[in-house]
């Protein structure tokens, strides 16, 4: 690849720390365990110091714990022997993460996230489940797909070639089953992951219905996908995309507060979609720093293109419905059916590309499907999904 990048080898940790001080570099990727100084401590260094800086783990000597602990400074974990094809994807998904995001400070924020926030309540519930053996382990698997931050860290660990090529999950059922419940628990308890996590501020009563409603978008994208008899895999992308869509709001909510609530209440003032305000007060919007973090865990790129088009599926270049174009639909769909949350937020149809795809003449009947999906237990709506 040396026509198409410029790369720098060095033998040790602080040999890399003075190379990166002398030049900028756009990825880093580093063995495990070195003399001196290890892969994990070399990229917590790079972290503070370089936080622009995508992380990569590639490494043949590595355990589970290894690769737990890696969670932290790590934004991708790769295991040797791995298929050089398989590796020149991933650092050039990462060399292309600039397109998705402009904004540097941004960027900055969201490589030094660990997680993103996770419902109190609904957290304590997976700590539960996970912690009682006589609890079935599908009961909490299914508790788990209802919560963003969660979902997100496990596609971010099954991600990694350690579980076996395992970028072919989608659903975070099929992850957490693939995980087991020894691997569950160790993450789930981590201090070191979610306790590292940005907090919402719990009076923001925004987050609470974001939540509520990024729910309903996966069960929505989910049933659209089935009715269209689309295969498993886009199934499953449609509902993982519908419940992170959103999770560039998270993002923004739990890191730069004041600056998200006063997106939230000009566009709720002055009747505006809530990306343009978003734009005006970060440059950006949620649908950028959500599919930029997400990028930079190495989540499928099916899920990624779902959060970053699920307001404007018509800029994609494909031809087909994919599971960004059913995300569309169901945040749609949802908008309309909840007005109260609707407001400010945005979420209208593009009509023309629902035309376009010959979708448009099934929209009253998906609507009046989505009547009957409202806020059900997790288990409902899960099972086809698992």
């Amino acid at each position: 690849m040396r026509r198409d990048w410029q790369t720098e080898f060095v033998e040790s940790g602080p040999a890399a720390l003075e190379k990166l001080a002398a030049e900028p570099f756009d990825v880093i990727v580093s063995d495990m365990r070195m003399p001196g100084m290890s892969g994990a401590l070399l990229l917590s260094e790079v972290k503070q110091r370089h936080p622009n800086i995508v992380r990569i783990i590639l490494s043949g000597q590595a355990d589970r714990d290894d690769i737990l602990r890696s969670l932290v400074p790590t934004h991708q974990y790769l295991s040797k022997p791995c298929d050089i094809e398989a590796l020149k994807c991933v650092i050039g998904r990462a060399c292309n993460l600039r397109a998705l995001l402009e904004n540097d400070d941004l960027r900055i924020l969201a490589s030094r996230m660990v997680a993103l926030p996770c419902e109190p309540e609904l957290m304590r519930s997976i700590r539960d489940g996970l912690a009682d053996p006589d609890t079935h382990l599908r009961s909490t698997t299914s508790r788990i797909a209802r919560e963003i931050g969660v979902t997100a860290k496990l596609l971010q660990l099954v991600s990694s070639s350690y579980f076996g090529s395992a970028t072919n999950v989608l659903h975070p059922i099929q992850a957490a089953e693939l995980l087991g419940r020894d691997i569950l628990h160790e993450l789930v308890f981590s201090d070191e992951i979610f306790a590292a996590a940005p907090k919402c501020d719990q009076g923001d009563e925004d987050l609470i219905p974001l939540r509520k409603h990024s729910l309903r978008v996966a069960k929505i994208a989910e049933m659209i996908a089935r009715r269209m008899e689309m295969d498993e895999r886009s199934i499953q992308a449609a509902y993982t995309g519908g419940l992170l869509h959103d999770a560039g709001r998270l993002a923004l909510a739990a890191t730069l507060p004041e600056q998200y609530r006063e997106a939230v209440m000009l566009a709720k003032e002055q009747h505006r979609p809530l990306i343009e305000t978003e734009r005006e007060i970060f440059g950006a919007t949620h649908t950028e720093i959500g599919a930029f973090l997400l990028g930079l865990w190495g989540l499928p790129e099916p899920i990624i293109e779902a959060v970053a088009y699920h307001h404007s599926p018509g800029s994609h270049e494909a031809c087909e419905i994919l599971p960004a174009g059913l995300v569309h639909i169901a945040d749609s769909l949802d908008h309309k059916l909840h007005p109260n949350y609707a407001e400010g937020a945005g979420g209208s149809l593009d009509e023309q590309y629902a035309v376009e795809r010959g979708i448009f003449e099934h929209m009253d009947e998906w609507e009046e499907c989505c009547r009957t999906i409202g806020n059900p237990p997790a288990e409902s709506c899960l099972e086809a999904a698992a």
